[in-house]
Protein backbone atom coordinates (compact mmCIF):
# COMPACT_ATOMS: atom_id res chain seq x y z
CA UNK A 1 0.00 0.00 0.00
CA UNK A 2 2.65 2.11 0.88
CA UNK A 3 4.77 1.77 -2.33
CA UNK A 4 0.95 2.59 -4.51
CA UNK A 5 0.93 6.01 -2.43
CA UNK A 6 4.56 6.51 -3.06
CA UNK A 7 4.16 6.17 -7.03
CA UNK A 8 0.80 7.87 -6.67
CA UNK A 9 2.31 10.73 -5.06
CA UNK A 10 4.86 10.61 -7.70
CA UNK A 11 2.98 10.34 -11.19
CA UNK A 12 0.64 13.51 -9.50
CA UNK A 13 3.61 15.83 -8.69
CA UNK A 14 5.06 14.74 -12.00
CA UNK A 15 1.83 15.44 -13.70
CA UNK A 16 1.15 18.54 -11.84
CA UNK A 17 4.66 19.82 -12.81
CA UNK A 18 7.45 20.71 -10.55
CA UNK A 19 8.57 23.61 -11.54
CA UNK A 20 7.78 25.82 -8.12
CA UNK A 21 8.49 23.09 -5.74
CA UNK A 22 11.42 24.86 -4.77
CA UNK A 23 9.51 27.83 -3.35
CA UNK A 24 9.55 25.51 0.08
CA UNK A 25 12.96 26.22 0.56
CA UNK A 26 12.30 29.82 0.89
CA UNK A 27 8.53 29.74 2.79
CA UNK A 28 8.24 32.36 4.86
CA UNK A 29 8.52 31.79 8.70
CA UNK A 30 6.13 34.10 10.10
CA UNK A 31 3.12 32.20 7.74
CA UNK A 32 4.53 29.26 8.68
CA UNK A 33 4.60 29.28 12.68
CA UNK A 34 0.47 30.65 11.41
CA UNK A 35 0.23 27.32 9.76
CA UNK A 36 1.24 25.76 13.05
CA UNK A 37 -1.12 28.04 15.37
CA UNK A 38 -3.79 26.99 13.17
CA UNK A 39 -2.92 23.24 13.06
CA UNK A 40 -2.92 23.33 16.86
CA UNK A 41 -6.44 25.07 17.05
CA UNK A 42 -7.67 21.82 14.81
CA UNK A 43 -6.21 19.22 16.78
CA UNK A 44 -7.83 20.98 19.99
CA UNK A 45 -10.52 21.56 18.18
CA UNK A 46 -10.74 17.71 16.80
CA UNK A 47 -9.94 16.55 20.87
CA UNK A 48 -12.60 17.99 22.23
CA UNK A 49 -15.25 16.43 19.39
CA UNK A 50 -13.95 12.81 20.10
CA UNK A 51 -13.83 13.42 23.87
CA UNK A 52 -16.80 15.03 23.76
CA UNK A 53 -18.55 12.00 21.99
CA UNK A 54 -16.56 9.23 24.39
CA UNK A 55 -17.60 10.87 27.67
CA UNK A 56 -21.24 11.10 26.52
CA UNK A 57 -21.10 7.26 25.12
CA UNK A 58 -19.18 6.27 28.21
CA UNK A 59 -21.37 8.21 30.29
CA UNK A 60 -18.30 9.28 32.43
CA UNK A 61 -14.63 10.70 31.70
CA UNK A 62 -12.77 7.27 30.73
CA UNK A 63 -9.83 9.74 29.63
CA UNK A 64 -8.57 12.78 30.76
CA UNK A 65 -7.90 16.33 28.68
CA UNK A 66 -4.45 15.08 28.35
CA UNK A 67 -4.71 11.28 27.33
CA UNK A 68 -7.62 12.07 24.56
CA UNK A 69 -5.22 14.67 22.77
CA UNK A 70 -2.19 12.25 22.63
CA UNK A 71 -3.74 10.03 21.66
CA UNK A 72 -5.35 11.71 18.88
CA UNK A 73 -2.16 12.62 17.76
CA UNK A 74 -0.32 9.51 18.27
CA UNK A 75 -3.34 8.15 16.11
CA UNK A 76 -2.37 11.11 13.18
CA UNK A 77 1.21 10.29 13.59
CA UNK A 78 0.62 6.42 13.05
CA UNK A 79 -1.68 7.55 10.13
CA UNK A 80 1.06 8.89 8.08
CA UNK A 81 2.80 5.53 7.83
CA UNK A 82 -0.39 3.21 7.27
CA UNK A 83 -4.13 4.01 6.20
CA UNK A 84 -5.85 6.93 8.34
CA UNK A 85 -8.63 4.82 9.43
CA UNK A 86 -6.78 1.62 10.02
CA UNK A 87 -4.89 4.14 12.96
CA UNK A 88 -7.85 6.04 14.14
CA UNK A 89 -9.78 3.15 14.85
CA UNK A 90 -6.69 1.49 16.38
CA UNK A 91 -4.86 3.57 18.46
CA UNK A 92 -8.28 5.42 19.76
CA UNK A 93 -9.85 2.00 20.90
CA UNK A 94 -6.80 0.78 22.40
CA UNK A 95 -6.71 4.20 24.44
CA UNK A 96 -10.24 4.01 25.41
CA UNK A 97 -10.12 0.28 26.27
CA UNK A 98 -7.17 0.34 28.15
CA UNK A 99 -6.72 3.14 29.27
CA UNK A 100 -9.91 4.19 29.63
CA UNK A 101 -11.21 0.81 30.68
CA UNK A 102 -14.77 1.64 28.64
CA UNK A 103 -16.20 -1.62 26.95
CA UNK A 104 -15.22 -2.18 23.17
CA UNK A 105 -18.55 -0.93 22.07
CA UNK A 106 -18.30 2.47 23.56
CA UNK A 107 -14.78 2.81 21.93
CA UNK A 108 -15.37 2.10 18.68
CA UNK A 109 -18.93 3.68 18.17
CA UNK A 110 -16.73 7.18 19.56
CA UNK A 111 -14.29 6.65 16.72
CA UNK A 112 -17.26 5.77 14.07
CA UNK A 113 -19.10 8.41 15.06
CA UNK A 114 -16.35 11.10 15.68
CA UNK A 115 -16.21 10.00 11.52
CA UNK A 116 -19.57 10.29 10.79
CA UNK A 117 -19.93 14.30 11.84
CA UNK A 118 -17.59 14.69 9.27
CA UNK A 119 -19.07 12.52 6.67
CA UNK A 120 -22.73 14.33 7.21
CA UNK A 121 -20.56 17.89 6.58
CA UNK A 122 -18.39 16.75 3.57
CA UNK A 123 -21.31 15.05 2.05
CA UNK A 124 -23.54 17.76 2.14
CA UNK A 125 -21.00 20.21 1.46
CA UNK A 126 -19.84 18.50 -1.80
CA UNK A 127 -22.63 19.36 -4.00
CA UNK A 128 -22.41 22.80 -3.32
CA UNK A 129 -18.67 23.30 -3.21
CA UNK A 130 -18.28 21.26 -6.91
CA UNK A 131 -21.10 23.30 -8.70
CA UNK A 132 -19.30 26.78 -7.56
CA UNK A 133 -15.95 25.65 -8.37
CA UNK A 134 -16.85 24.57 -11.79
CA UNK A 135 -18.76 27.27 -12.19
CA UNK A 136 -22.18 24.95 -13.74
CA UNK A 137 -25.63 26.17 -12.77
CA UNK A 138 -24.30 29.82 -12.20
CA UNK A 139 -25.93 32.12 -9.54
CA UNK A 140 -28.52 29.56 -8.06
CA UNK A 141 -25.61 27.18 -7.18
CA UNK A 142 -24.99 30.05 -4.62
CA UNK A 143 -28.57 28.93 -3.21
CA UNK A 144 -27.23 25.51 -2.09
CA UNK A 145 -25.09 27.15 0.34
CA UNK A 146 -27.50 28.21 3.37
CA UNK A 147 -29.13 24.62 2.54
CA UNK A 148 -26.19 22.77 3.10
CA UNK A 149 -24.87 24.75 6.38
CA UNK A 150 -28.96 23.88 7.45
CA UNK A 151 -29.51 20.11 6.37
CA UNK A 152 -25.71 19.04 7.64
CA UNK A 153 -26.70 19.59 11.03
CA UNK A 154 -30.31 18.08 10.67
CA UNK A 155 -28.48 14.64 10.04
CA UNK A 156 -26.29 15.13 12.76
CA UNK A 157 -28.80 15.52 15.32
CA UNK A 158 -30.17 12.18 13.85
CA UNK A 159 -26.93 10.11 14.63
CA UNK A 160 -27.74 9.69 18.26
CA UNK A 161 -30.75 7.75 17.10
CA UNK A 162 -28.88 5.84 14.03
CA UNK A 163 -26.65 4.34 16.66
CA UNK A 164 -29.48 3.26 19.18
CA UNK A 165 -30.94 1.79 16.15
CA UNK A 166 -27.64 -0.06 15.20
CA UNK A 167 -26.58 -1.01 18.68
CA UNK A 168 -29.61 -2.78 19.56
CA UNK A 169 -29.66 -5.08 16.06
CA UNK A 170 -26.11 -5.36 16.76
CA UNK A 171 -27.29 -6.88 20.50
CA UNK A 172 -30.05 -8.76 18.99
CA UNK A 173 -27.72 -10.03 16.26
CA UNK A 174 -24.61 -10.72 18.26
CA UNK A 175 -26.85 -12.11 21.59
CA UNK A 176 -28.27 -15.62 19.10
CA UNK A 177 -24.54 -15.95 18.72
CA UNK A 178 -24.08 -15.76 22.29
CA UNK A 179 -26.59 -18.98 22.68
CA UNK A 180 -23.63 -21.41 21.69
CA UNK A 181 -21.58 -22.69 24.38
CA UNK A 182 -17.86 -22.80 24.99
CA UNK A 183 -15.38 -19.26 24.77
CA UNK A 184 -17.17 -18.22 21.98
CA UNK A 185 -20.61 -18.00 22.93
CA UNK A 186 -19.52 -16.06 26.06
CA UNK A 187 -17.78 -13.17 23.78
CA UNK A 188 -20.82 -13.18 21.87
CA UNK A 189 -22.53 -12.65 24.94
CA UNK A 190 -20.14 -10.04 26.20
CA UNK A 191 -20.60 -8.20 23.16
CA UNK A 192 -24.21 -8.25 23.43
CA UNK A 193 -24.45 -6.93 26.55
CA UNK A 194 -22.62 -3.82 25.65
CA UNK A 195 -24.33 -3.24 22.40
CA UNK A 196 -27.39 -3.49 24.93
CA UNK A 197 -25.89 -0.66 27.31
CA UNK A 198 -24.66 1.44 24.03
CA UNK A 199 -28.39 1.71 22.84
CA UNK A 200 -29.80 2.32 26.37
CA UNK A 201 -27.12 5.45 26.66
CA UNK A 202 -29.41 8.43 27.49
CA UNK A 203 -26.79 11.54 27.38
CA UNK A 204 -26.29 11.51 23.68
CA UNK A 205 -29.01 13.99 22.93
CA UNK A 206 -30.09 16.43 20.44
CA UNK A 207 -28.69 19.31 22.23
CA UNK A 208 -25.17 17.79 22.57
CA UNK A 209 -25.65 16.54 18.44
CA UNK A 210 -25.72 20.32 17.61
CA UNK A 211 -23.13 21.69 19.97
CA UNK A 212 -20.94 18.78 18.22
CA UNK A 213 -22.24 19.80 14.85
CA UNK A 214 -21.06 23.77 15.99
CA UNK A 215 -17.40 22.15 16.43
CA UNK A 216 -17.26 20.12 13.62
CA UNK A 217 -18.13 23.63 11.00
CA UNK A 218 -15.28 25.61 13.46
CA UNK A 219 -13.08 22.37 12.49
CA UNK A 220 -13.96 22.55 9.03
CA UNK A 221 -13.23 26.26 8.59
CA UNK A 222 -9.84 25.87 10.45
CA UNK A 223 -8.49 23.09 8.51
CA UNK A 224 -9.16 25.63 5.22
CA UNK A 225 -7.42 28.64 6.84
CA UNK A 226 -4.36 25.98 7.56
CA UNK A 227 -3.80 24.90 4.03
CA UNK A 228 -4.50 28.59 2.97
CA UNK A 229 -1.83 29.31 5.50
CA UNK A 230 0.20 26.90 4.14
CA UNK A 231 -0.25 28.21 0.50
CA UNK A 232 0.59 31.55 1.56
CA UNK A 233 3.78 30.46 3.36
CA UNK A 234 5.03 29.29 0.29
CA UNK A 235 3.59 32.58 -1.64
CA UNK A 236 1.04 31.01 -3.77
CA UNK A 237 -1.89 32.84 -4.97
CA UNK A 238 -4.54 30.18 -3.58
CA UNK A 239 -7.56 32.27 -1.83
CA UNK A 240 -9.27 31.14 0.95
CA UNK A 241 -12.35 30.72 -0.50
CA UNK A 242 -11.00 28.16 -2.53
CA UNK A 243 -9.84 25.92 0.27
CA UNK A 244 -13.33 26.08 2.17
CA UNK A 245 -14.55 24.76 -1.46
CA UNK A 246 -12.04 21.71 -2.41
CA UNK A 247 -11.51 20.91 1.51
CA UNK A 248 -14.87 18.61 1.33
CA UNK A 249 -13.79 16.46 -1.51
CA UNK A 250 -10.37 16.17 -0.46
CA UNK A 251 -11.01 15.26 2.93
CA UNK A 252 -13.60 12.68 1.98
CA UNK A 253 -10.74 10.95 -0.16
CA UNK A 254 -9.05 10.10 3.37
CA UNK A 255 -12.13 8.19 4.29
CA UNK A 256 -11.84 5.96 1.37
CA UNK A 257 -7.53 5.85 1.01
CA UNK A 258 -5.97 3.17 1.05
CA UNK A 259 -2.46 4.13 1.23
CA UNK A 260 -0.66 6.09 4.05
CA UNK A 261 -2.06 9.12 5.24
CA UNK A 262 -3.85 9.29 2.44
CA UNK A 263 -0.92 9.33 -0.11
CA UNK A 264 -0.97 10.01 -3.47
CA UNK A 265 -5.04 9.80 -3.44
CA UNK A 266 -5.76 13.06 -1.02
CA UNK A 267 -3.12 14.78 -3.10
CA UNK A 268 -4.81 13.54 -6.81
CA UNK A 269 -7.86 14.78 -5.14
CA UNK A 270 -5.83 18.38 -4.78
CA UNK A 271 -4.90 17.86 -8.54
CA UNK A 272 -8.10 18.02 -9.63
CA UNK A 273 -10.11 20.10 -7.74
CA UNK A 274 -7.73 22.98 -7.39
CA UNK A 275 -7.91 22.86 -11.06
CA UNK A 276 -11.03 23.27 -11.38
CA UNK A 277 -10.69 26.64 -9.25
CA UNK A 278 -8.60 27.97 -11.66
CA UNK A 279 -4.79 26.71 -9.97
CA UNK A 280 -2.26 26.81 -12.13
CA UNK A 281 -0.27 23.37 -12.29
CA UNK A 282 2.91 24.12 -11.08
CA UNK A 283 1.57 25.74 -8.16
CA UNK A 284 -0.62 23.05 -7.09
CA UNK A 285 2.76 20.62 -7.29
CA UNK A 286 3.97 23.08 -4.86
CA UNK A 287 1.16 23.54 -2.47
CA UNK A 288 1.19 19.67 -2.78
CA UNK A 289 4.49 19.12 -1.56
CA UNK A 290 4.22 21.76 1.11
CA UNK A 291 1.68 20.53 2.84
CA UNK A 292 2.82 17.61 2.78
CA UNK A 293 6.29 18.58 4.32
CA UNK A 294 3.87 20.75 6.61
CA UNK A 295 2.11 17.28 7.80
CA UNK A 296 5.09 14.90 8.32
CA UNK A 297 6.78 17.74 10.70
CA UNK A 298 3.36 19.32 12.14
CA UNK A 299 2.20 16.27 13.99
CA UNK A 300 5.02 14.20 15.17
CA UNK A 301 6.31 17.88 17.16
CA UNK A 302 2.14 18.38 18.38
CA UNK A 303 2.18 14.60 19.18
CA UNK A 304 5.97 15.33 21.41
CA UNK A 305 4.52 18.23 22.98
CA UNK A 306 0.96 16.11 23.87
CA UNK A 307 3.28 13.42 25.68
CA UNK A 308 4.98 16.11 27.64
CA UNK A 309 2.08 17.45 28.32
CA UNK A 310 0.31 14.00 29.61
CA UNK A 311 3.82 13.44 32.09
CA UNK A 312 3.44 16.38 33.25
CA UNK A 313 -0.23 15.99 34.49
CA UNK A 314 0.36 12.74 35.64
CA UNK A 315 3.19 13.36 37.48
CA UNK A 316 0.81 16.58 39.30
CA UNK A 317 -1.37 15.43 41.79
CA UNK A 318 -3.86 18.41 41.92
CA UNK A 319 -4.62 18.03 38.04
CA UNK A 320 -7.85 16.68 37.13
CA UNK A 321 -7.21 16.65 33.44
CA UNK A 322 -10.81 16.87 32.43
CA UNK A 323 -12.51 17.80 29.62
CA UNK A 324 -14.01 21.01 29.87
CA UNK A 325 -17.80 20.01 30.54
CA UNK A 326 -19.43 17.88 32.79
CA UNK A 327 -20.20 14.06 32.32
CA UNK A 328 -23.06 13.84 29.67
CA UNK A 329 -23.55 17.26 29.57
CA UNK A 330 -23.24 20.08 26.89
Amino acid sequence: MALVGIVLFVAVIYLAGADQVDAILDAEPGWILGAFAIGLAVTITSTFRWGYIANALAEGRPLSWQQYWSSLLTSRVVGLFVPRNASDLGVRFVALTGLGRTTPEVAAASVALDQLFDIALLGVWLVPSLLLLTGVGGQWAWALVPVAVILAPAIMVRLGAALEWVAGALSRGTARLGDRHGKLGAFFQRRSEGFSRLATVQHFTSRQSLAIAAVTFIRYGLNAMMFWAIAQALGLPIDLWTFVLVGSAVQLSLVVAFTPGGLGIMDLGFVGLLALGGVESETVAAFIVGQRAFQYTFFPLMAGISYLATMRSSMSPHETGSLPFPDGEA
